[in-house]
């Protein structure tokens, strides 16, 4: 039997539009220009873990008609750091930084990777978006799942980091360029 708890959270941080995020509600000036990420690379084996990610994540994608996303090293060690500064306590805060975000902690005896986080991300939101009004439902999380879908993000990059506050604990980072959930703006 396996069981497991986890806990998610988004944030869609502000690019260079001046568009307002749903994940923080303010404005940056349009001249201001975020650090774009460098490094997209190519996957290789034996380097599985991106690509089950970009794998995941492009299956959730193309049930909605978005291009794929790519593997970019500069998110995943900007998501890998970030995991392991959360290390010691795994609370759900995010980063902060220049990029879209899905963070994620779960524990239990069953496996805590990307397929947990995916599943939790995609099908745990998915039903509790109504692409019609371009909203959640009452008192539902759906963001993980647009910040997935969002179809002017290119660039993927996630990181991983056992927790020490607790046994079988593990916490997830995604970041995503450019990032997504701009309030009245839809994902696709």
């Amino acid at each position: 039997m396996k069981l497991y708890t986890s806990f998610l959270c988004l944030v869609g941080f502000l690019a260079y539009q001046p568009r307002v995020s749903q994940g923080l509600g303010y404005r940056v000036p349009s001249q201001y220009q975020w650090p774009k990420p460098h490094n997209v690379v190519p996957l290789q084996a034996p380097h599985d873990t991106p690509e089950k990610w970009v794998r995941l994540h492009n299956l959730a994608r193309s049930k909605v008609g978005v291009g794929p996303l790519k593997w970019n090293t500069t998110l995943a060690n900007y998501a890998k750091n970030y995991s392991q500064q959360r290390s010691g306590d795994c609370e759900l805060i995010h980063s902060q930084g220049p990029y879209g975000e899905n963070i994620y902690w779960g524990q239990g005896e069953g496996v805590i990777d990307a397929a947990a986080a995916m599943k939790a991300w995609v099908d745990g939101e998915v039903v509790n978006y109504d692409y019609n009004s371009n909203s959640c439902e009452f008192g539902k999380q759906c963001g993980h799942y647009t910040q997935i879908v969002w179809k002017d993000t290119t660039q993927l990059g996630c990181g991983t980091a056992k927790c020490s506050d607790a046994e079988n604990k593990v916490f997830i980072t995604c970041n995503y360029y450019p990032p997504g959930n701009y309030i009245g703006e839809r994902p696709y």
